[in-house]
C-alpha cells in the first residue's frame, strides 16, 4: 500500500483553466456539479511463480492488480484508474528483463487502453566486495494508437501520447542490516497534446509529474 495524488490532481479541465479531478464541477460539462472523485492510496494485489532456468537464470510468471479504492463520481473522460497487468521476466546473475501488459480496458485511468506495455531492463551491479552496488535501469512505457476522442477530440493527439521512456542511475550501500541508497530517475512524459491546451502528464497545478528526481532511501528486509 501507499499514499498517491496524481489522479485527483490530474487536469479536468485545460492548460489555460486548470481544475483538479478531484474538483472537476467547475471545469462544465461532461463532469457533473457537486460531484467529485476522491483517490489516496494504492493497494497492489499479486501472485505468480519464480523458479530457475538454469544455474544463475531464473524466470518471473504473474498478474499485478493495482487498486485504488475512493470515491469515483464524475469522471469526465477519464476512467476508473483500477489497473490489471501480467508480467514475465527472466533474469541473469545481476541483470533482469521483464514485459508487463495490461489485460484491463481502462490502464490507469485512460479509456480504451488495453494492451499498454511495460519494458523494463534492469542491473544491479556488485561493486567489489564493499557492499556497494550500481542500479541501472531503463524502461519504455507504450500506449495503444488509439484516437480515445472523448479526452483528446481535436487535440491532434491520442493515447499514443502517454507512451513514454524512463532511466534511473543510482547506489546501494548495505550497512548494519540496513540498505541505504540514493537514485536519479527520469521519466520522459509528454506535459500536453499538439494544440498545446489539452494536457496529458501536466497535472492541475502546472507540473509535469515525469521529469528529473532524486530519490534517497532506507530499507530493511524482515
Amino acid at each position: 500500500m501507499s499514499n498517491i495524488s496524481w489522479y485527483t490532481e490530474q487536469s479536468a479541465g485545460v492548460v489555460s483553466a486548470p481544475v483538479p479531478l478531484s474538483s472537476p464541477g467547475p471545469a462544465g460539462p461532461p463532469y457533473l456539479p457537486n460531484k467529485t472523485n476522491s483517490a489516496h492510496l494504492e493497494w497492489d494485489l499479486y501472485g505468480g511463480y519464480r523458479g530457475r532456468l538454469a544455474t544463475d537464470s531464473t524466470f518471473d510468471l504473474g498478474a499485478i492488480r493495482y487498486l485504488y479504492p475512493g470515491a469515483f463520481e464524475n469522471f469526465g473522460a477519464y476512467r476508473r484508474p483500477n489497473t490489471t497487468e501480467l508480467y514475465g521476466a527472466i533474469g541473469y546473475k545481476w541483470l533482469a528483463l521483464k514485459y508487463s501488459r495490461a489485460a484491463s480496458i481502462y490502464t490507469f485511468g485512460a479509456n480504451d487502453a488495453k494492451g499498454a506495455s511495460y519494458v523494463d531492463l534492469s542491473a544491479n551491479v556488485p561493486i567489489r566486495d564493499g557492499g556497494f552496488n550500481l542500479l541501472l535501469h531503463a524502461g519504455r512505457q507504450t500506449y495503444p494508437n488509439r484516437p480515445n476522442l472523448q479526452y483528446f477530440g481535436n487535440s491532434g493527439g491520442n493515447n499514443s501520447l502517454y507512451s513514454y521512456g524512463d532511466y534511473k542511475l543510482g547506489i546501494t550501500k548495505d550497512w548494519q542490516g540496513f540498505t541505504f541508497g540514493a537514485a536519479w530517475t527520469h521519466a520522459g512524459t509528454k506535459a500536453t497534446a499538439p494544440d498545446g491546451q489539452t494536457t496529458v502528464y501536466l497535472n492541475a497545478f502546472g507540473a509535469n509529474i515525469g521529469g528529473n528526481r532524486l530519490a534517497l532511501t532506507i530499507t530493511k528486509a524482515f
